[in-house]
C-alpha cells in the first residue's frame, strides 16, 4: 500500500501500515495509534467497553483532549472551556447534545446502516456523506463530523487532512 510495508502480529492485528503504528492490548483492542506527531490512546473498563479516548496532536500539550464514554448511550467530548460537549443517544437514530455548542441531530442511514446524513430536528442538514460499495468515503460535507450511535469513528488530523484511523461498531 503506497510502497509502505504492512506489519501484522500473530493475532492478525495491523501493527504498522499506512503511516500508522498501532499497539494492541491482550484482548486485541487498540491501545495506542500513532501517526506522525499525533497520538491516540484508549483505556477500557473491566467489561471491555471503551472508557476514554485521548487525542494528542500537539507535542507540547502534555495532556491532550480526552473523550469519556459512560456506557453505550452517553459520552462527553472536549468542548468549549472546561464544560465539554455531552452527547446522549436515546435511540440509535437520535443524537442529543444538550451542552452549549452541541447540535441535536436525526441520523439518516442507507439500507446497509451506513450513516448518510445528519439533520437538525427542523430538517436543516448538518452533515452528509457518500460511500463506495465497501465503505470508502467519497464525499463528506458539513461542519459536523459524521459520528453516530451505530459506530464510533476515530478521526485524526494530520497535515490538515482528515484520516479515518479506526472504526468500532457497537453491539
Amino acid at each position: 500500500m503506497n510502497d509502505r510495508p504492512q506489519v501484522y502480529d500473530a493475532n492478525g492485528n495491523l501493527r504498522q501500515g499506512g503511516g500508522r503504528i498501532i499497539a494492541w492490548d491482550g484482548e486485541n483492542r487498540p491501545e495506542e495509534i500513532a501517526a506522525g506527531l499525533s497520538t491516540v490512546r484508549f483505556a477500557y473498563g473491566p467489561d471491555g467497553a471503551r472508557l476514554t479516548k485521548t487525542v494528542k496532536t500537539d507535542p507540547n500539550d502534555p495532556v491532550g483532549r480526552t473523550t469519556l464514554y459512560l456506557g453505550p448511550d452517553v459520552e462527553r467530548a472536549p468542548g468549549p472551556a472546561s464544560a465539554g460537549i455531552w452527547t446522549v443517544y436515546p435511540h440509535p437514530d437520535i443524537r442529543l447534545q444538550p451542552s452549549p455548542g452541541g447540535h441535536d441531530a436525526i441520523v439518516q442511514r442507507d439500507h446497509l446502516g451506513s450513516l448518510r446524513r445528519l439533520t437538525r430536528p427542523d430538517g436543516a442538514a448538518l452533515a452528509s456523506s457518500v460511500h463506495r460499495a465497501f465503505g470508502e468515503k467519497l464525499v463528506a460535507s458539513g461542519a459536523d463530523k459524521l459520528d453516530s450511535h451505530g459506530s464510533r469513528t476515530l478521526v485524526l488530523v494530520e497535515n490538515s487532512q482528515r484520516k479515518v484511523l479506526l472504526s468500532r461498531n457497537k453491539t
